[in-house]
């Protein structure tokens, strides 16, 4: 019996940076969002290389990533041809497309990539930034509805042996009085002392000595846990490898998509069509709200 085709769905919400802090909306109202979209014709639909879609009478949107057609191949099942593509100069392009179906009233909205390339969920702070921009100074951002269960695995281990990331600093974030700085901390109080923010690549392991001792791993951990929300990015590929309680050691992904709170999507029988995962999507929404609600991290 073949397997059942799913995609999985993964919730995020929206936050403001203001003043280098991060607060989070009680309240937010996509229909001016959707109505936007909606509007936009043609190239319109453009926003910083990225095209959005919004259909009338449908409470989903979708963001496209378009692809090259430059030096691609066609190549036909039937008869093993392979030849070259040949597009049009400024005509139809296909594109890497996500659907987002975003809760009415909240701050919350939910993803399903069509493809492992398809546009991630920081595009949607782009979309906010450009019809709904805050005051000079403050930012749109995405961060994940985060399971909790997902990092109960770090946090009942008894240590952190290595932990390795790749994160963007965050110099309005610094706060030089912080006594307990871990890795984003001391990060951004490079940055500071720079005057820019930085591209940093940590790979961090205890030594065999340090590995030994228990407080040294709690305190590794801890730190870890402290600054996740920095840590975790989407781009991050941040993983550590932990002590579980049986003194196991596990390597376990610590990727924002992947701390998100998630749902199966079942595909059933419907075609591989854009336009009926955004269908899905709604059809699906009470049961997205539901498990929505199950655990949100403010």
């Amino acid at each position: 019996m073949a397997p059942k085709k799913t995609k999985t769905v993964r919730f995020f919400q929206l936050a403001m940076l203001i003043g280098g802090d991060l607060s989070y909306p009680n309240t937010f109202d996509w229909t001016p969002i959707l109505d936007n979209l909606r509007a936009r014709r043609g190239k319109d639909r453009k926003i910083k290389d990225i095209w959005f879609t919004a259909d009338d009478n449908v409470q989903t949107f979708g963001i496209h990533n378009p692809i090259g057609n430059d030096f691609m191949s066609s190549i036909s099942e039937e008869d093993g041809t392979i030849e070259d593509h040949l597009a049009e100069e400024g005509g139809e392009k296909l594109a890497y497309s996500t659907a987002v179906i975003p809760f009415p009233g909240t701050r919350f909205f939910a993803t399903v990539y069509g493809a492992a390339h398809s546009p991630k969920q920081g595009r949607v702070a782009d979309l906010a930034t450009t019809i709904r921009p805050l005051a000079d100074g403050a930012f749109w951002k995405v961060k994940p509805i985060v399971d909790q269960r997902k990092i109960e695995q770090l946090r009942a281990a008894r240590g952190v042996l290595r932990f390795s990331s790749t994160f963007s600093t965050q110099r309005d974030l610094y706060d030089p009085n912080e006594t307990d700085a871990g890795p984003a901390m001391m990060g951004d109080a490079m940055a500071d002392s720079l005057g820019g923010d930085l591209e940093l690549s940590l790979d961090l392991n205890l030594t065999p000595y340090s590995r030994q001792r228990l407080p040294v791993l709690k305190r590794f951990k801890d730190s870890i846990i402290k600054e996740l929300r920095y840590l975790a990015g989407s781009k991050s590929n941040a993983e550590a490898t932990i002590i579980s309680q049986d003194g196991q050691e596990e390597v376990i992904s610590l990727v924002e998509k992947d701390l998100a709170m998630d749902f199966v999507l079942d595909l059933e029988d419907r075609p591989p069509r854009f336009s009926e995962l955004r269908k899905l999507l709604e059809d699906n929404r009470a049961k997205l709200e539901e498990t929505r609600k199950q655990t949100i991290d403010d």
